[in-house]
């Protein structure tokens, strides 16, 4: 690596975890066409408007779990924070925030540029001292006091439609 000028790699090259031997294990994210059809129009609107948008779109992608593992297993070590570099063939590529952004459609800037005063928010408050009435944390309100909510858990409740809960608590 010396030669090349980059930084060292997380695994020396030939000790890389190697899991499976093949690179065609491919995964499909079921769950958000689970979500897509638990929601009500209106609500689907909604999110498919906002920034979560690209997520929604992704449910019919597959990809291939064994390739990002090959990926991940060729990572450079480096120092900056919001970016990942690893080796491709040999040649280092280049994923920071910016490009999670383009990807995502998520605002990834500086949480400077967020609208209001911490407080006005509601950032940093202690228990209780929200501005509205709350009598039920937002947990417990979303989760019916379930302590570890797996996502097998949430599915079940959001596929119940109608029978569970609100309107506007199945979307949050």
């Amino acid at each position: 690596m010396d030669e090349l000028g980059l930084p060292s790699r997380m695994f020396a090259s030939g000790c890389e975890p190697s899991g499976r031997k093949r690179v065609n294990n491919y995964f499909h994210l079921r769950w958000i066409d689970i979500v897509r059809q638990a929601l009500e129009d209106e609500h689907f609107d909604l999110l498919n408007n906002s920034q979560f948008s690209r997520i929604l779109q992704m449910g019919g992608h597959t990809f291939s779990v064994m390739f990002l593992h090959y990926l991940l297993s060729c990572q450079l070590v480096t120092e900056k924070e919001f970016e990942l570099w690893w080796l491709y063939v040999g040649k280092p590529i280049r994923y920071a925030i910016q490009d999670f952004a383009l990807v995502t459609g998520l605002n990834c800037g500086e949480r400077s540029s967020l609208d209001g005063d911490a407080n006005e928010r509601g950032i940093g408050r202690g228990k209780g001292t929200a501005k509205a009435k709350t009598s039920v944390s937002i947990w417990d309100e979303q989760f019916c006091g379930e302590e570890k909510p797996t996502v097998a858990w949430i599915m079940d409740r959001l596929v119940r439609g109608k029978k569970y809960g609100e309107k506007s608590t199945r979307t949050r």
